[in-house]
């Protein structure tokens, strides 16, 4: 069995939750992305990581934020030289908390440059990423890019959520 190196490992957002069960059924064993071993990495125990929200620098500090960039690139680069393939997921076009966009936009370049793969979750993410890259810098990329539509989420949330949400938003049964 492989194994994927997933983050945000403890993440327990619907989404989240459902790729994960996904990546299990399609047969890999699913370990902690920020807990990975020195001996789990000497001995090329990863053999994929999956990024989510990767590029987001939480840091109030501008040197602690570039240190932090630096040492999340370290880290791909160790994983990618010790044979583990790298597939980033591009969900937003920068993230939502954006105290650093030099420091997120030069991470994000990195993945995008060393990723396997780059998953985006529809079309119009493709389009917005060309956009935002240029013709030249797309061209580059654009074999790696994989369509992986958001999965539905019927029956994900409890029938008590559906309930609240349709009261607070005077929805009609």
């Amino acid at each position: 069995m492989k194994n994927l190196a997933f983050y945000p490992y403890e993440d327990t957002t619907a989404f989240l939750i459902k790729w994960r069960e996904q990546i299990e059924k399609a047969g890999f064993n699913i370990i902690d992305f920020s807990h990975i071993t020195k001996h789990q990495l000497s001995n090329n125990e990863v053999d994929v990581v999956f990024l989510n929200w990767y590029e987001e620098i939480h840091s109030r500090n501008a040197i602690r934020a570039c240190a932090q960039t630096i040492k999340r690139m370290a880290k791909i680069h160790s994983l990618k030289s010790h044979g583990a393939r790298i597939i980033t997921v591009i969900h937003n076009r920068s993230p939502h908390e954006n105290s650093h966009p030099k420091c997120t936009s030069a991470l994000r370049n990195y993945l995008l440059r060393v990723s396997t793969y780059i998953v985006v979750l529809s079309d119009a993410s493709k389009s917005i990423l060309k956009k935002d890259l240029g013709h030249r810098a797309y061209r580059n990329i654009e074999n790696k890019l994989k369509k992986l539509p958001l999965p539905n989420y019927i029956n994900v949330y409890p029938d008590d959520n559906k309930a609240f949400s349709r009261e607070a938003f005077n929805v009609s049964v």
